[in-house]
């Protein structure tokens, strides 16, 4: 199950704007990247591959499950990734998994011609007795950003038991969410061979189990300097769908069915699939289905959902927007 979801539109709406303060991007170039103050040509790849149904074909034959696999065993390794977790230890909580993937983006960034910006996003918010906080980011500059906006591929990193703040249980977090982290890093690995005319950002958000707070704080970021996001495309707890464990109706097909072979696909109906970025991405995801088309019984836009429960951690209670959901087949 691969879940795409418009949350930092989403968070724009639902959250006031004042929560977060002292934004900081810590690679200043991959700032000026974000803001659209740069010159493509200094981030072109040597031999420019831009063609979508190429890039398709080989991303498809590119990702690889160990390496999924590898990663998903080196976060859970962690032990406790809460928000307000360990800054300091090297083998335990989130400061560790955070420098852990920052290296991994860094590294891809050194295989394919330093064409990464990695670095964090910093921001100030009161989350768990922690009071200063950083997503993950890899940048990988568009080759013609105005007009074509900025397009976020993310999942949090955070985990937790059922106490919103333990930081001393185990928490493991594999498939919540060190499976949608993972894809955001191997997709990092895999695009930045590549040349989009959108600017990407890979980034893995913090403090989502204790409210979003991290995607907040860079939807806010975004809005307060005028970077145009053309989609997010968000990864939260990807892989075989449990349907009344791991999702519920109508986003699966009925209670105690199981399907490792769909892509869900939840957005914002206004939102126009039309970008060379987002078609090559979904090219790769489900060969030879254009996006819009079958999949949820009702696809009238809805207001309110309530998120769907996990059994053995916690029930929830949040009320959050629905979106529009489509689910497509795919023979991968």
């Amino acid at each position: 199950m691969l879940k795409f979801t418009h949350s930092l539109f989403i968070v724009l709406l639902a959250f006031p704007l004042s929560a977060q303060t002292n934004f900081l991007v810590t690679n200043t170039l991959a700032e000026q990247v974000l803001k659209g103050n740069y010159t493509p040509a200094d981030y072109a790849a040597g031999a420019v591959i831009d063609d979508p149904a190429l890039i398709a074909t080989e991303i498809n034959a590119r990702i690889s499950p160990d390496s999924l696999k590898s990663y998903i065993a080196a976060l859970s390794s962690f032990g406790n990734r809460n928000t307000g977790s360990d800054t300091v230890s090297s083998s335990w909580g989130i400061g560790a998994a955070r420098r852990w993937v920052l290296s991994q983006f860094q590294a891809f960034s050194a295989e394919n011609e330093d064409r990464l910006l990695t670095g964090y996003f910093q921001f100030d918010r009161p989350i768990c007795s922690v009071g200063r906080h950083r997503n993950i980011m890899a940048v990988l500059p568009g080759t013609d950003p105005d007009p074509n906006g900025v397009i976020i591929v993310e999942g949090h990193i955070d985990s937790r038991c059922e106490a919103l703040c333990d930081t001393a249980c185990l928490a493991e977090g594999v498939e919540d969410n060190a499976s949608g982290t993972v894809l955001v890093m191997e997709l990092a690995r895999i695009l930045s061979k590549y040349s989009f005319k959108n600017t990407i950002v890979f980034m893995a958000v913090i403090g989502e189990e204790q409210g979003l707070y991290g995607a907040e704080a860079f939807a806010i970021y975004c809005q307060n300097n005028n970077i145009p996001l053309r989609a997010v495309l968000n990864n939260d707890v990807i892989g075989g769908v449990f349907c009344g464990e791991t999702s519920s109706p109508p986003s699966c097909s009925g209670y105690n069915s199981i399907d490792s072979t769909s892509v869900r696909l939840f957005f914002i109906r206004r939102f126009q699939f039309t970008t060379q970025t987002t078609g090559a991405l979904y090219q790769t995801a489900i060969p030879g289905k254009s996006p819009g088309h079958g999949g949820c019984p009702d696809e009238r836009p809805h207001h309110v959902a309530r998120r769907p429960h996990r059994p053995r951690r916690r029930s929830y209670s949040v009320q959050e927007p629905r979106l529009s959901c489509h689910a497509f087949h795919s023979s991968q």
